[in-house]
């Protein structure tokens, strides 16, 4: 009998308890579980908040690259000619045309139509002296007929930078004289230069 009222007693004295700090008790515990799922979500995202707060790189359009004139003040002395031939006075048959032949009569420096990197150069005997100049996963541009060739292969090059001079090296336009023969592929496949470049035809 004794032991129930000792019970009855503690059981009062914990209810009395309850009814004054159990809201703090309860509140305190609340906070502690929010503060651990806090934590723990953040440890375990910590990652993908590092990626979700860096903006999107943006895409760079290879095809939206622009060509300056490979010689300066240069008009055209032969055009792109691909659907028709022409009478070709230095081999003396009729023939077809890649690229465009360039004549200047202010300067006779050949420059890079575009930054890039030299991808080959080479002589043959009838393109004479080349550069071959990659821009970028799209574009390429070759120049043919030169001399005095100032860059080799792997070389960087700037938008204006001198590559060579115009020559007569290519055999098989000699007859044309010192010019420039520059062709323009993009993936690879031959494109007319002039659709590049603000150019005029003599």
């Amino acid at each position: 009998m004794e032991n129930n009222i000792k019970i009855n007693k503690r059981g009062e004295k914990f209810l009395n308890f309850m009814k004054k700090y159990g809201y703090y008790i309860l509140a305190a515990l609340v906070i502690v579980a929010i503060t651990l799922a806090v934590v723990l979500s953040t440890t375990s995202r910590g990652t993908d908040l590092n990626i979700d707060t860096q903006e999107p790189s943006k895409p760079v359009d290879a095809y939206a690259l622009t060509f300056d004139l490979p010689l300066a003040d240069c008009s055209v002395v032969i055009g792109h000619i691909l659907d028709d031939v022409i009478y070709n006075e230095s081999t003396g048959w009729f023939e077809t045309h890649h690229g465009l032949d360039l004549v200047s009569e202010t300067s006779n420096d050949v420059l890079a139509a575009a930054e890039g990197t030299v991808e080959e150069v080479y002589t043959s005997e009838s393109e004479g002296t080349v550069v071959v100049i990659k821009h970028n996963d799209v574009y390429t541009s070759k120049y043919a007929s030169l001399s005095d060739v100032t860059v080799k292969v792997g070389d960087t090059v700037t938008r204006g930078q001198k590559i060579g001079i115009t020559s007569t090296s290519a055999s098989y336009e000699v007859k044309t004289g010192a010019h420039l023969h520059f062709q323009l592929f993009m993936d690879e496949n031959e494109v007319n230069p002039a659709d590049y470049l603000n150019i005029e035809e003599k």
